[in-house]
């Protein structure tokens, strides 16, 4: 089963990385990338019932931050039960627990290392595809 991997992040550095983390994998994922939250949000909006995706939401961005977008994702129609993974550099517990109060399925640091960081994507679509079926 393929899904759509939505990611929601200002850095493009992090977006290169996780796209180019997803080049070798079998069955990737489609992939679109948002740099502007509010970007996000409007298609959320209008795309009620997208199917099988999972979001990776950063949470330091400028205009809206990723608690804010995730407040919102989960009262939006048809987006109430998506996955949604925070993929934060902060490791503060106060945002990890805010993050799952806020109903986030899951929380992950983003790793320095290139190679950790590839594996980390590969381990987190691999869960999700086995958990969608």
């Amino acid at each position: 089963m393929n899904i759509s991997l939505l990611m929601v992040d200002d850095s493009h550095v992090d977006a290169l990385l996780v796209e180019n983390a997803l080049l070798n994998e079998v069955g990737c994922p489609n992939f679109s990338s948002y740099s502007d939250p509010e970007e996000f949000l409007s298609y959320t909006e209008s795309h009620h019932g997208i199917g099988k995706c999972l979001v990776l939401l950063d949470i330091n961005m400028p205009k809206i931050n990723g608690f804010e977008v995730l407040e919102k994702l989960r009262s939006t129609s048809g987006w109430e039960l998506i996955p949604v993974i925070v993929f934060s550099t902060s490791s503060n517990t106060a945002d990890i627990k805010k993050a799952i109060r806020l109903g986030a399925n899951a929380y992950m640091i983003k790793p320095l290392n290139i190679d950790e960081y590839q594996d980390l994507i590969r381990s987190t679509i691999h869960f999700w595809k086995w958990h969608e079926q």
